[in-house]
């Protein structure tokens, strides 16, 4: 026994649907090996003398997956050694041990010893003597007459002849002979059980005929994987030792879809080719850059892939050079990426970025620029069936306000959709406006609009420009911003990257100027089907691809996003789907004669980086693949944040408004309220200075104040300057 021998042990965690056990013994020909059943914990272990021996295995069965794991730490100091013949027994007969004696403290051992070629020859021969000895065999008769002593001899060997003890060995016999004909290709497989071993062994004993069993003393794994080689059993043949190879019923099994073969060419590396969805080929799948301006859709549920698999690609293309990328996330997780590439990270819920967006950029035609702003404000302002209602008047104030200038002040911008309102639903009564059903929806739905303009960075009219921040690249994180908030930035700043891109040749379609990564895409599209702004996108798609910019929309499930949509996506990248999606899935991968039903059920259990694709070889559509991303080598950078206390710090300031008369005495006891953006936020009274302080306000930014009389038709407005103090005359 070698007492200090190293040994490899896998946890078997997945094979492949319909599994070929003796492709498995087979491609282990030549190496020893041990199946480690642990039925407490309902695991599967395979014990080689590497771990390359097991990797040789994993190469050879396409969807055998496995684990590095040491198997469990069990005191086994008692085993019962079984040495059985294996025929066909109406089923696995490992299968059904792990099955009924599941969650019993035992452990089972079946140990794969290749058999010399000098081994087979000699069992060869010996099995061949005994199938001799027992048919010339006979039981003498006490009679005298030789007639009933022929009769006894012939009814032996009938008995003998139809007897299982004789079936066992021609079964050996003939197990041997196709040895001899493989080269003596042969195991000799010893089970052994520890623990809870009598009912396991009787249960053995009526399923397979024992050869022999005896008791053993062993106190590890690797004892009884160095002891099986020492003991003297009859091989079997690869077919038959196969018969002796189970798995748990935990194990998870991989569904082999298979596909045609993958040609290879372009610049963009998706991931490596996986040969019938499970067994992986080396081979890069490679697409053209210019393939992804005819949109990109990658889906799956949360932590399959999915954002990793785009920022592999962004990753490529960075590195490439000539393509400016542009990611709007809810989430914080491509900060990291943009840190490490050198892209601007815009922090949208703590950013001291100052953004003007509605600044227009004077190349862009301003009336296109605010009637796509109109409609996709109205789209995100949830203001359900009075959204066209809304649009009608953020149009009739953006006419106004971009007659004067493409640069507008956020705040007049506000004023003048609420002018519109009241204009169109509603009418003015004394200091007051009496507002229809529409105009109060209207209204209430410019409350996302009111709290982007109590943040000083967004309520500036000077403001960074876009178009720079695309040259250089960009990351707007959205992830400390409220849900209903989050689709009110989306529709702002896709604007602007949907403007720039309005200003690119249409000669763009052999190459990528610009790619736009949109995570939880479905954001943009709102909850309503057919919406204006899932046209407006689908439209976007076809009118991209001339202008060298690809869209890559991300999302958790297909159905999230338009059919329409999805069709126009040549590019589809599908991780694993919620099963009650996964046929919609399976509908729009173009597979050829891949079953349906063995691609929904591989849908729905794909692993952790692994998706099933359509892309496009220039401009033809190459073989739908499953592929795997590669290893994430360590991450893109810090998600730094900046400092929130000092934004906050930054550009606000109490207001003080001090009241006085015409002829500069101060009034004391006087109510005030000061509004914003039209709504109330503060109110108090003047102390005996003729002084009231306003509190936090944005600095340099215009507000009403509301001198109240005793009747509120006397009641006059003013205009202050927040964090400030202001004199005003009443």
């Amino acid at each position: 026994m070698r007492a200090n021998r190293i040994l490899s042990a896998v946890s078997v965690t997945a094979v492949p649907e319909n599994v070929d056990r003796q492709l498995f013994v087979q491609a282990m020909l030549g190496k020893q090996f041990m199946m480690h059943y642990d039925l407490m914990e309902r695991n599967t272990y395979l014990v080689c003398g590497s771990y390359t021996e097991v990797k040789t295995l994993t190469g050879a069965l396409p969807g055998l997956e496995i684990e590095e794991s040491a198997t469990k730490s069990t005191p086994l100091s008692e085993a019962t050694c079984i040495i059985a013949a294996c025929r066909g027994s109406g089923g696995n007969v490992v299968d059904q041990i792990t099955k009924v004696f599941a969650g019993t403290h035992a452990h089972l051992f079946v140990v794969f010893v290749p058999a010399r070629r000098e081994e087979v020859m000699a069992a060869k021969v010996r099995a061949e003597r005994m199938l001799s000895g027992k048919e010339t065999g006979f039981t003498e008769s006490t009679s005298t007459r030789g007639d009933v002593m022929s009769q006894t001899a012939s009814r032996h060997r009938e008995t003998y002849f139809g007897s299982d003890e004789k079936d066992v060995l021609l079964d050996i016999l003939d197990s041997l002979k196709s040895s001899a004909l493989a080269n003596c290709k042969a195991y000799k497989c010893i089970m052994f059980v520890c623990g809870d071993r009598l009912k396991i062994i009787d249960y053995i004993n009526a399923k397979l005929p024992v050869v022999e069993s005896f008791e053993v003393r062993t106190g590890s794994a690797e004892e009884i994987y160095d002891m099986a080689t020492r003991i003297d059993a009859l091989p079997l043949d690869a077919s038959r030792a196969a018969m002796l190879l189970g798995f748990s019923d935990t194990v998870r099994t991989s569904r082999i879809v298979q596909t045609a073969g993958q040609r290879s060419s372009g610049d963009v590396e998706l991931g490596q080719a996986l040969e019938g969805s499970v067994k992986r080929t080396g081979r890069n799948v490679l697409s053209e850059a210019s393939s992804l301006n005819l949109g990109t859709l990658i889906s799956g549920v949360p932590g399959t892939g999915k954002t990793f698999a785009a920022m592999h690609i962004a990753g490529q293309l960075v590195k490439k050079g000539g393509t400016h990328i542009a990611v709007i996330s809810p989430t914080e997780e491509w900060n990291g990426f943009g840190y490490a590439n050198k892209l601007r990270v815009v922090s949208l819920h703590d950013s001291r970025l100052r953004l003007n967006f509605f600044k227009c950029d004077s190349a862009i035609g301003v009336q296109r620029f605010y009637e796509n702003l109109a409609m996709l404000l109205a789209s995100a302002s949830e203001a359900g069936p009075y959204t066209n209602s809304l649009e009608k008047c953020i149009l009739a104030a953006f006419r106004k306000v971009y007659a004067q200038g493409s640069v507008p002040d956020p705040l007049k911008v506000y004023d003048s959709i609420e002018e519109a309102i009241v204009e169109q639903h509603g009418k003015r009564v004394g200091n007051g406006v009496k507002y229809t059903k529409h105009g109060e929806n209207n209204r209430a739905a410019l409350e996302n609009l009111r709290t982007m303009l109590n943040r000083p960075e967004f309520s500036k009219k000077e403001g960074e420009d876009f178009a720079d921040l695309l040259e250089q690249g960009a990351v707007f994180d959205l992830s400390g911003l409220s849900n209903k908030m989050k689709r009110f930035y989306y529709a702002l700043i896709l604007n602007q990257i949907y403007s720039i891109a309005d200003t690119f040749d249409t000669n763009g379609d052999r190459e990528l100027r610009l790619l736009v990564c949109l995570e939880e895409a479905q954001i943009v599209l709102g909850e309503e089907r057919d919406s204006a702004a899932a046209s407006d996108l689908e439209q976007r798609i076809q009118d991209f691809r001339k202008r060298g910019v690809g869209l890559v929309l991300i999302t958790h499930s297909v159905t999230e996003i338009e059919p329409s949509i999805r069709r126009l996506c040549q590019t589809k990248m599908y991780f694993r789907q919620n099963s009650d999606v996964t046929r919609f899935a399976a509908a729009d991968l173009l597979f050829g004669e891949a079953d349906k039903d063995v691609l929904i059920e591989r849908l729905k259990g794909l692993e952790q980086r692994t998706c099933a694709v359509n892309y496009m070889q220039g401009r033809e559509r190459a073989s739908a693949c499953f592929l795997m991303l590669p290893e994430e080598q360590a991450e893109f950078g810090e998600s730094r944040q900046p400092d929130a206390s000092a934004r906050e710090a930054e550009g606000f300031g109490d207001a003080v408004a001090t009241l006085t008369d015409k002829e500069g005495v101060k009034q004391g006891g006087v109510r005030v309220q000061l509004f914003y953006v039209g709504e109330k936020v503060c109110e108090g009274i003047t102390d005996h200075d003729g002084s009231v302080s306003l509190g936090r306000t944005i600095k340099g930014n215009a507000y009403r104040l509301v001198v109240l009389g005793e009747k509120k038709k006397d009641s006059r407005t003013f205009n202050i300057i927040g964090g400030e103090i202001n004199i005003v005359r009443i």
